[in-house]
């Protein structure tokens, strides 16, 4: 049900799409699922409403998308609504594009917010994908989202602990790319890893780049960023 909750086209497509809660009533294990990310940022469908995960654990998600060049991947695709009150424990998100625990990408300036969930163990992952003769993508993953925070669309109070980020560029511990840093607000990050593939330098970004507005503690595209997040042995490429 919920991954036909979508709106596209600024058009409802069905009474699932806003003002509609969902609330997590168990734990879930996924363990040999292979499951599809509510919301295809391929199809222009992203889950509208509000997800309340009522401070239950969904355990071994097992999320991918490698759709050419439009690719999102995570609990959610592409994310309109809000998410709150989740647990992810021991993910594994992987997409040619955008990559997060909650969700892959959340840009369209629509007042999401994604509060109180927590990420433990597990990876996410970015993979570089060949786009005509040139490598391209393999960017924006981070623990939460992979790519938002335009607008009034927020990350706040949310953790990630013990999880590998790996990607070309914009790898953060919270938000792979954080359109407005100031967005991400109150989270915190703890023992992780951020990992540089660089098997396809296709921006020619090289060694010297690394740590340049590429990978950081909190967002990838500003390594200076702290605000009122916190980060705990978290690593990124030097």
């Amino acid at each position: 049900v919920i991954t036909n909750g979508y709106y596209t086209d600024n058009e409802l497509k069905n009474e699932f799409s806003v003002g509609r809660e969902f609330i997590l009533t168990s734990d879930i294990d996924m363990s040999g699922i292979e499951f599809t990310p509510i919301g295809r940022l391929a199809l222009e469908f992203g889950f509208r409403g509000t997800f309340d995960g009522g401070n239950h654990t969904i355990s071994n998600l097992t999320a991918s998308d490698f759709t050419p060049e439009n690719a999102a991947a995570g609990l959610f695709g592409k994310l309109y609504g809000n998410v709150k009150n989740l647990i992810l424990k021991d993910v594994n998100i992987k997409s040619s594009h955008w990559a997060g625990g909650i969700a892959g990408y959340v840009g369209d300036e629509t007042g999401a917010i994604i509060e109180n969930c927590k990420v433990i163990g597990g990876t996410v992952t970015s993979i570089p994908e060949q786009i005509g003769s040139k490598w391209d993508n393999g960017d924006k993953a981070g623990g939460i989202i992979g790519y938002g925070c335009i607008g009034a669309d927020k990350v706040q109070n949310c953790s990630v602990e013990n999880i590998t980020i790996t990607c070309y560029r914009h790898g953060g511990a919270i938000v792979g790319y954080a359109n407005t840093v100031n967005n991400v607000t109150g989270n915190a990050a703890k023992d992780v890893v951020i990992k540089w593939d660089n098997s396809h330098d296709y921006k020619n970004f090289g060694a010297t780049s690394v740590g340049q507005d590429i990978f950081g503690c909190i967002v990838g595209n500003n390594p200076n960023f702290t605000g009122d997040n916190t980060a705990t042995n978290v690593e990124i490429p030097e």
